[in-house]
């Protein structure tokens, strides 16, 4: 893989240029220019609004629009004069090694460049097998990638639930305080509990002061949506929500105009809870949580799997946290492959649909929220943060006039997976990770 920033060109045939000749040509890039981000994000809405879902994580649209880690490498294919495909590599997971996620333009479908796309992807991952996620478990995705090499290896759920139905109020310990996230303020401590919530989730837990900065950055970006838990001054455990589509100001209270502003404070204990229906505990997240006893527990994140940072990759293991899922999709024909990243989360970070196209808000879809991430420390797991958290973020997703909730966990994490139904979630759709050989043939 080139590690430079020049461009670098494999053609199926001859050419005179990229995309001139007769036959599709990729160039493998470092940096996009300004207009070459620009064809990719018109490509990426074409395909959002022919699909209906994104097909890229928010870890590589964060990478698109800002710049990310200069190993990362983009795929551009060329057909007819034409942006017909771009694939996005990650190269940061020294262990689970490099993802990748691709998208085909919905009018170059059905022309076998998906798996000219895919087999660019694997080369430019060398001597390291390559994942790639596929979204809805469709089958003409499953076509793609055993037509590739790959072999299916992990399955994540996207989990629903509606937020016009119960939501129970959250029960905080004493001696824990609720509070939202100040910008400016906050983002050091957090780093360092997310670092030691996700120990053994490194997508997730090797974020970094440059990865908080950019999701701050976006647009969905809200602190007041943002709830921590403090003992003695400590930062001891977090949810994070998100909403896709927010085109609306939802009725009744935002946390923004209530008493005491950004920061405020809600002591433990059962009682009221904050005004807009919000309350001091609950727990919801995108893979795990800290609830009951620590068997019963979602793993220790929700993180988008191959990226470093805006996925959810949900643990297999029960224990106290939801990092962000973030899946991506890449399209040929009716199927969908994409890699799923860190921090997806990461979320989805696989992900809800894209903040594109037409709708009610603006957006492609009706609003959603999403349990982005939860995490809590490993000295209070056990104790019931990890749900207090996340029914907080649920009353307050509900407060914005929200409608549905999301999350993503691993199809293997059954005790998650009995929470989030404990919590009124239900199986929505599938996300399937692929995993394929390296370019010496190696699994």
């Amino acid at each position: 893989m080139p590690e430079d920033d020049a461009a670098s060109s494999a053609s199926a045939g001859s050419s005179d240029g990229p995309g001139t000749g007769r036959q599709p040509e990729i160039s493998v890039r470092g940096r996009l220019t300004e207009v070459e981000t620009a064809t990719v994000l018109a490509l990426v809405g074409a395909a959002t609004e022919a699909d209906g879902a994104g097909p890229l994580s928010e870890h590589v649209m964060l990478h698109l629009r800002y710049g990310g880690d200069p190993r990362a490498r983009n795929l551009l294919l060329y057909s007819s004069g034409e942006l017909a495909g771009y694939a996005h590599l990650d190269p940061t997971d020294p262990v689970e090694g490099p993802s990748g996620e691709l998208v085909i333009h919905p009018a170059h479908r059905g022309q076998g460049l998906g798996l000219q796309l895919t087999r660019a992807l694997v080369a430019s991952a060398g001597q390291l097998p390559l994942r790639l996620w596929a979204h809805g478990d469709l089958p003409a995705a499953t076509r793609l990638a055993v037509a590739a090499g790959f072999k299916r290896v992990r399955a994540l759920w996207q989990m629903r639930r509606s937020l016009q139905a119960r939501i129970g109020r959250p029960q905080v310990a004493d001696g824990i305080t609720i509070r939202t996230f100040v910008v400016g303020r906050d983002e050091e401590q957090w780093l360092e509990l997310n670092r030691k919530a996700f120990a053994r989730h490194p997508e997730q837990g090797a974020w970094t002061r440059a990865d908080l900065d950019l999701r701050e950055r976006e647009p969905w970006f809200d602190p007041d949506g943002f709830f921590l838990a403090e003992r003695g001054g400590k930062i001891v455990g977090f949810h994070w929500t998100k909403i896709h589509g927010r085109g609306i100001e939802a009725p009744g209270s935002r946390v923004a105009d209530l008493p005491g502003g950004p920061g405020r404070e809600l002591t433990g204990g059962p009682g009221p809870g904050l005004p807009g229906g919000h309350t001091a505990a609950g727990q919801s997240g995108s893979g795990g949580t800290a609830d009951a006893d620590p068997a019963a527990e979602p793993s220790a994140q929700h993180s988008p799997a191959a990226e470093p940072s805006a996925q959810h990759a949900p643990a297999t293991e029960p224990s106290a946290q939801h990092a962000p899922a973030t899946g991506p999709s890449a399209q040929d024909g009716a199927g969908r492959l994409a890699p799923h990243g860190a921090g997806r989360p990461a979320g989805p970070r696989a992900a809800p649909p894209a903040d594109l196209g037409a709708g009610p808000s603006g957006h492609g879809h009706e609003p959603i929220g999403e349990v982005y991430v939860v995490g809590v420390d490993p000295a209070e797991r056990g104790t019931g943060l990890g749900r207090a958290l996340t029914v907080i973020g649920l009353r307050y997703l509900r407060s914005r006039g929200l409608f549905q909730v999301m999350l993503y966990v691993d199809e293997t994490n059954t005790a998650a997976i009995g929470l989030y139904e404990s919590l009124g979630f239900s199986h929505w759709d599938t996300d399937v990770m692929f995993s394929g050989p390296a370019v010496d043939g190696t699994a």
